[in-house]
């Protein structure tokens, strides 16, 4: 089978991905991140960080810990879990 498009929809528009989407990334967070970050939940960014790219995210919960995650952690972070995601399909 031939594919003439592949769309990567993250943000909910075309399929209700913000629940598992988000899972993935506190799951990978809680695992690489210090210890104080695990205060911040899905509730977190729906309410907070809508519409923010991941790394205005990163800002974001750094101001309220006061301990910034390092570049290369982010970076750790964002790797993971695109990789979880990468083994996932969802349906319309």
């Amino acid at each position: 089978m031939t594919y003439d498009l592949i769309s990567f929809d993250l943000d909910g528009t075309l399929v209700d991905t913000e629940i598992p989407v988000n899972t993935a990334f506190f799951d990978t967070l809680y695992r690489l991140a210090p210890p104080d970050y695990r205060k911040f939940d899905i509730d977190y960014i729906f309410e907070k960080c809508m519409g923010t790219s991941i790394n205005g995210i990163f800002v974001q919960m750094a101001k309220e810990v006061s301990q910034v995650i390092t570049p290369e952690m982010q970076a750790k972070v964002i790797a993971g879990y695109l990789s979880w995601l990468s083994g996932k399909t969802f349906k319309t």
